[in-house]
């Protein structure tokens, strides 16, 4: 019996997601399928091979896995527990095909596999990695420092690049959650990208929790030609004008508002001439 194209077109669907959920998405027979589904859908032609394969591939259905079903059930398992992390997803859905076609995992694989299903594991227990209170308030510096510098850090430091961008979204969504405008955070971020952005923050979070020029005090600073005398207003912080990723201090001099890095403060005037 001959096929319409429109059935052959809702078998070949059919038998792609009856791959998939046997865990076979990379399987080069889904391959194969997703490229005779696209001819269909184009209303290309399809040689008789190319026909008989299809067909038979819809009548037959996925095979039979040759893996241990205990260790097949773990992943998927693993899978559900990590869906928002696409890489160990990924990685999970490779290992599963291979195993269900009685192939064995190389021991670098072996050793990424437990790392993923002991990941799992903890965030059955313990839920997703969130960094402390303490490391969030922290972290709204350290976003401000990389934003400042990000040209800099996307061509030099790529890692902490790559981390700033992960913190950022994470951060993002927080806000948007604790406002009511999203239902659930769907970034995910860990221990290592926290640390990275943090390192990338280090010297404005050390002088804002060490500030040497606190609110109140007298300085010198040189200012429109020349060395003058100026009261540190506010500061330090990361929110100021023109911030470039050095903290800065909102000062007085002479009446006006002016704002200043901390290096450029001084607390000693010029030494005068005897």
């Amino acid at each position: 019996m001959r096929k319409s194209r429109q059935k052959r077109i809702e078998d070949t669907k059919e038998a792609i997601q009856a791959f998939i959920d046997a865990g076979l998405a990379n399987d080069y027979q889904v391959r194969f399928m997703n490229d005779m589904l696209a001819r269909l859908e184009r209303g290309k032609g399809m040689s008789s091979k190319q026909r008989t394969w299809l067909d038979s591939l819809h009548a037959d259905g996925p095979p039979a896995p040759k893996g241990d079903p205990a260790l097949i059930a773990k992943i998927d398992d693993a899978i559900k527990t990590l869906v928002k992390d696409q890489r160990a997803v990924d990685a999970l859905t490779s290992f599963r095909s291979q195993l269900n076609k009685g192939r064995n995992l190389s021991e670098k694989q072996e050793k990424f596999f437990n790392v993923l299903i002991a990941k799992a594991a903890h965030i059955e227990v313990h839920g997703h990695y969130r960094p402390t209170d303490e490391q969030i308030e922290d972290l709204k510096i350290a976003l401000a420092v990389c934003r400042a510098r990000a040209s800099w850090l996307s061509g030099t430091r790529p890692g902490t690049f790559k981390a700033y961008e992960k913190i950022n979204s994470w951060m993002v969504a927080e806000e948007l959650l604790a406002r009511g405008d999203i239902e659930e955070n769907l970034f995910i971020i860990d221990e290592w990208n926290v640390n990275k952005v943090l390192d990338g923050g280090k010297v404005a979070l050390r002088e804002i929790r060490n500030t040497k020029h606190p609110a109140g005090s007298m300085r010198y600073v040189y200012y429109k030609g020349s060395i003058q005398h100026c009261l540190v207003a506010t500061g330090p912080t990361v929110d100021g004008p023109h911030f470039r990723g050095e903290v800065q201090y909102e000062c007085l001099v002479n009446g006006e508002v002016a704002w200043f890095n901390g290096k450029n403060l001084k607390k000693r005037g010029p030494s005068k001439k005897k």
